[in-house]
């Protein structure tokens, strides 16, 4: 099975993904899962969630029967902060910040992610230096996205000194290649075998093709795709969807664009669709799209939307489009999930996830809200985090 979506916001997408079936993991990022590398039944405590927070990175079984504020089943301590998950197979990566006294960065690996327990530690990791960007100087900052590919290479996005994204083959301890500059936003295609970044330097939605057989430092990209700044991607039924907006076009941070047949398209080329307005306030509210994502066919889009005369975060809600593949022009969406207190992240960490059995969770400002009947009537039961130890970013093993 491919990745399917964006780095996530890498998001790390593995963060951002299409919902995987039968005995596939799927991850509540921007990419496919993969299947459990034991190749074993899924556990009892499926669906699996699995959350960096603040102070760490906890874990509630049965995620969609959670109801209220519930305290999670595993919590993992290691030293640092975290940035950003990944799932590659069955290794969870997590990105973490000040590492030690010196404020270092560092990559761990824990194995076994689908039946990782209370206070597990990692089998691995890999300093932070390793990912340098130019100029940087302990590795990541920021949010950091990762997105792993069907050959098990995980795509590491850092946002920081114009954004670089690093190649990791699975089992390696440092990177074989640098992308870079890529912009805040970047998703990697398999099908076409390209990397996709946004606006940065001059550069509108730049590409790198023959992306998975380059090595070293990459700094050149082969072509501009588009005359739109992309501020979030995701890639699922050979389509690529949007949020890119057109440059100086305030308006645009609303609209949804759609490319048809992605794995073949070698230049630079106008959406096909354009989903103009597509998830604005019924008033004068400005509004714009954090994040897309497409799960099982259904096109989610995390929207902030400003209260009247008024500064500050944004209300942070979600809109749901059924039956994406099909989406041939702009049109209301199916149904709309929000709850009075949830903001909009403002560091680019916003993230939506649809559950098999149609549960929505939605990364906040707070935490994580989760509603279910999310494709008919989105009905708020749970939210973890809120008001403890915030989110950074969440995975959904299913």
């Amino acid at each position: 099975m491919t990745m399917r979506a964006c780095f996530t916001p890498l998001a790390l997408a593995f963060c951002g993904l299409v919902a995987c079936s039968g005995d596939d993991v799927g991850l509540g990022g921007p990419n496919d899962g993969q299947k459990p590398s034991d190749g074993t039944q899924k556990p009892e405590t499926y669906p699996r969630l699995i959350v960096a927070g603040r102070d760490g990175v906890s874990i509630w079984n049965n995620a969609t029967s959670l109801e209220g504020t519930p305290k999670p089943s595993a919590h993992l301590d290691f030293k640092g902060s975290p940035l950003g998950l990944g799932l590659n197979g069955d290794t969870l990566f997590v990105a973490a910040s000040n590492v030690d006294s010196n404020f270092n960065t560092a990559l761990y690996r824990f194995d076994g992610a689908s039946k990782l327990t209370e206070g597990a530690k990692p089998a691995s990791s890999i300093p932070g230096t390793a990912f340098r960007g130019s100029g940087q100087q302990s590795g990541f900052s920021g949010h950091v996205r990762i997105q792993a590919d069907s050959r098990h290479n995980a795509w590491i996005h850092n946002a920081t000194s114009g954004g670089t994204v690093h190649v990791l083959p699975t089992g390696a301890n440092a990177p074989v290649a640098r992308f870079g500059p890529v912009g805040q936003y970047t998703t990697y295609d398999e099908a076409g075998d390209r990397l996709f970044g946004s606006t940065v330097g001059g550069r509108f939605f730049p590409v790198w093709a023959n992306a998975s057989t380059k090595t070293g430092d990459i700094q050149n990209s082969d072509y501009d795709f588009s005359t739109v700044n992309p501020q979030h991607m995701a890639i699922a039924g050979n389509r690529l969807y949007s949020n890119a907006v057109q440059l100086q076009q305030e308006k645009g941070f609303s609209d949804i664009s759609i490319w048809n047949d992605i794995a073949n398209i070698r230049s630079s080329k106008a959406p096909d669709i354009v989903m103009a307005n597509a998830c604005a306030a019924t008033d004068d509210r400005p509004t714009y799209i954090a994040h897309v994502a497409v799960v099982n066919d259904v096109l989610l889009a995390v929207t902030g939307t400003y209260l009247k005369n008024a500064s500050g975060s944004a209300s942070s809600k979600v809109c749901i489009f059924k039956g994406a593949s099909a989406i041939t022009a702009g049109r209301a969406p199916d149904a709309v999930a929000s709850v009075a207190d949830s903001l909009i992240t403002g560091s680019g960490s916003d993230k939506a996830w649809l559950s098999k059995d149609d549960h929505l969770f939605l990364l906040d400002a707070g935490g994580i809200v989760i509603f279910k009947n999310a494709t008919t009537n989105p009905t708020y039961v749970a939210r973890l985090f809120y008001d403890n130890a915030g989110a950074v970013d969440f995975l959904l093993l299913e």
